[in-house]
C-alpha cells in the first residue's frame, strides 16, 4: 500500500536562462508550493530538489502546481524534470539524511536515467507487489508530459491560476484580461485533460487502497 510520495526533480538548462537570483525568486515560489503541501524538502543550488510528501493522493497535483510554476516564471521556456515515486516510508522521517527505504533509493535511480530520455515527467511505483500496475501510472505520465510540453508561456500562467482552484472570473481579474480570452486559453491548454488525469490518478490511488484491505 502506498503511504507516501518522493519527488526528485531539477530545472532544466536554469544556468543559460536566469542569474542566481532569478533562480532564487523561483526557488522560493516552489518552495511555497511544498511548504503548503507539508512536504520535507531540501534544493541544491535552488535549481534541484527533493521532497518527502505523506499525502500521496494529492502528490500528483502538487507535482502539476511545480510545473505550472515554473513553465510560467519566464517567456524564456524554463521546464523542470520530475520523478515522483510512490510507495511505502519510515513514518518517522524528518529529514534526508541516510534515506534507505526503497521510495527514496529507487525514486532517485529512476530519476538518474531520465537524463537519457526525453520524457520530463514519470511516476514510479517503488513497492515490488505494486509494480504490476505500473502501466496505468506510466500511461497518466506520459499524457501529462505531452500536455504540458505544449503549453504556452501564457497559457501556463492561466494554468496556474486553474490550479490554484481561481474560478475563471478571478484570472480574468489577476491578469487583467477579458474573460472571453481566459476562456479561449482554458480551452487552448486543455483543462479538461488535465483534471481527468487528476481524476484518474486518485481513482488509481483509492484502488490501491481498497485492495490493500
Amino acid at each position: 500500500m502506498i503511504s507516501a510520495s518522493y519527488i526528485t526533480a531539477d530545472i532544466a538548462n536554469s544556468t543559460k536562462l536566469f542569474s542566481s537570483e532569478e533562480m532564487e525568486l523561483l526557488a522560493e515560489d516552489i518552495g511555497q508550493i511544498l511548504t503548503v503541501g507539508k512536504c520535507i524538502f531540501t534544493f541544491s543550488r535552488f535549481d534541484s530538489f527533493q521532497a518527502f510528501h505523506r499525502d500521496p493522493l494529492n502528490s500528483l497535483e502538487m507535482v502539476m502546481q511545480i510545473r505550472s510554476a515554473v513553465r510560467k516564471f519566464s517567456p524564456k521556456k524554463p521546464d523542470i524534470r520530475i520523478c515522483l515515486g510512490l510507495g511505502q516510508a519510515n513514518p518517522d522521517v524528518s529529514d534526508f539524511t541516510f534515506l534507505k527505504d526503497d521510495l527514496f533509493v529507487n525514486t532517485g535511480r529512476e530519476f538518474d536515467k531520465m537524463a537519457n530520455n526525453r520524457q520530463w515527467f514519470i511516476i514510479k511505483l517503488t513497492e515490488t507487489d505494486d509494480l504490476y500496475r505500473q502501466p496505468g501510472f506510466t500511461s497518466l505520465g506520459i499524457f501529462l508530459d505531452f500536455l504540458f510540453r505544449r503549453l504556452t508561456y501564457k497559457q501556463s500562467q492561466v494554468l496556474s491560476d486553474l490550479l490554484k482552484g481561481c474560478p475563471q472570473t478571478e484570472i480574468a481579474k489577476l491578469q487583467n484580461k477579458s474573460l472571453p480570452t481566459i476562456n479561449k486559453q482554458v480551452k487552448a491548454l486543455s483543462w479538461e485533460n488535465f483534471k481527468i488525469i487528476s481524476k484518474l490518478y486518485k481513482e488509481l490511488m483509492q484502488n490501491q487502497s481498497a485492495n490493500a484491505l
